[in-house]
Parts: structure tokens; C-alpha cells; sequence
């Protein structure tokens, strides 16, 4: 099957860290989702934040990973900015355990919202604060969010047809992430 687009992924460590040698299904597929990213050609966008938390929580079939997606290129080092309106809308929440869990990850939706627009986390969490967070923050409405615990088969295709923002991904709809 032919790639229709090459995406710059923002892969969290949570995706890193689940991909061990483990049976468990989790782990699978996080290492198949990682295969496939690295087979495909898609590149993964790390900014400071993220590569600090890859280097803490990293399996060793992740920094296997890294270091093969760096001898090809496919890590690109950015740190994105601030997004102002996102930290605005993320204070506002009134759930303090949704701040913190918005806070936590704001870097990798920052960073998705300066590459191609794609989050893969396992963080279900933030994915639905996310979500709610862009009723208020339009730009966050074209973010797709991928949690490859899920699905692997789902993930996968996804990824091979290009890792489009397809309805049942995107923050802004309300569709679960399959």
C-alpha cells in the first residue's frame, strides 16, 4: 500500500516506555507502532520537554528505536512555542486534577500544533482534557490523537495511510480515539 503522507509525529514517553520486551499486550503493540513509524518513514518530532522525558523513561527496544530513527534523520529537534491561548484555556479548567494533567502534557500538543498536527500517547487522560480544552482553543480541534494501546490494527493502517486527522481522532470531535 502506498504512503499517501509522511507526518512529523510528537510520539510521548509514555508510547516509549510501554514498548518493552514484555508479552503484554500493551507493550506490543507500542513496539509495533514504533516499527511501523520507523518502516513508514515518519519522523518524530522531539522538543526539550520530550527528549528529556524519553531519556527517563525509555525501554531499551525504545532507545533501539531512537537510535535507528536518528541514523536515518527521522528525530527532529524542535522546541515549539508557547501557544498562549492554550495555557489561558488550560488555567481555566476548574478540575485541578485536569490542569495538572493538561500541564503535564502541553509540550506535546504544542509541538504537534507546530509539525503535523499529531499526538501518539497512551495518556487517555489528557487526551479527553485535550479534547475539552479545545472547545475554547480552535487550533486544537485539527489535532488527531493516537493511543496505540488500542487498537494496533487501527493504529497501524492510520499510520500507513498517512496518519491523517480523521474524525474519530481528532481532539475536536467527540468520538472516542480507537
Amino acid at each position: 500500500m502506498a504512503i499517501k503522507s509522511r507526518k512529523r509525529l510528537v510520539i510521548d514517553a509514555s508510547v516509549l516506555r510501554a514498548a518493552g520486551q514484555s508479552d503484554h499486550p500493551t507493550s506490543h503493540r507500542c513496539r509495533a507502532f514504533l516499527d511501523e513509524v520507523l518502516r513508514i518513514c515518519h519522523k518524530a518530532v522531539v522538543s526539550g520537554s520530550a527528549a528529556t522525558e524519553w531519556r527517563r523513561h525509555s525501554s531499551r527496544f525504545s532507545l533501539a528505536w531512537q537510535a535507528a530513527m536518528a541514523s536515518r534523520g527521522k528525530l527532529m529537534y524542535e522546541d515549539p512555542p508557547p501557544v498562549a491561548d492554550l495555557r489561558t484555556a488550560v488555567d481555566a479548567l476548574t478540575a485541578a486534577a485536569d490542569q495538572v494533567a493538561a500541564t503535564k502534557d502541553l509540550h506535546l500538543v504544542e509541538a504537534a500544533l507546530a509539525a503535523d498536527y499529531v499526538v501518539a500517547s497512551l495518556d487517555d487522560r489528557a487526551r479527553r482534557v485535550f479534547a475539552l480544552v479545545s472547545k475554547d482553543v480552535a487550533a486544537l480541534r485539527a489535532v488527531a490523537w493516537a493511543n496505540p494501546s488500542l487498537d494496533d490494527r487501527a493504529v497501524l493502517l492510520w499510520l500507513r495511510e498517512g496518519a491523517l486527522a480523521g474524525t474519530q481522532r481528532r481532539l475536536g470531535d467527540d468520538a472516542t480515539n480507537p
